[in-house]
């Protein structure tokens, strides 16, 4: 997992190795992140990028509480830019897990 500013914006990723998915764990750094930078970061000052093709990672981002902002490309691929929803609307991992 990475945080990066990208054009005044702050953005973050991640990467699981095939081996691991499924097992909540992309859930569990983002709802972790998004929770500690609710605390130091404007919502309005966060841009995350989710690639069209990815659906398992958009459906992950709408679960921690993100909202699609807007339609776009990044490094070449289509797909939706993403913001936390409001500082708290990140749910806690219980949740997540049902």
């Amino acid at each position: 997992m990475w945080v990066q500013k990208n054009d005044g914006k702050w953005d973050f990723g991640y990467y699981f190795r095939e081996s691991f998915w499924g097992n909540g764990y992309a859930s569990e750094a983002c709802i972790c992140l998004l929770r500690h930078a609710s605390e130091i970061i404007d919502n309005e000052d966060f841009k995350i990028f989710i690639a069209k093709r990815n659906t398992n990672s958009k459906n992950m981002i709408e679960r921690c509480g993100c909202i699609p902002i807007s339609a776009g490309s990044n490094n070449g691929e289509s797909g939706w830019y993403y913001k936390p929803a409001q500082q708290d609307a990140a749910p806690d991992s219980a949740t997540l897990r049902g």
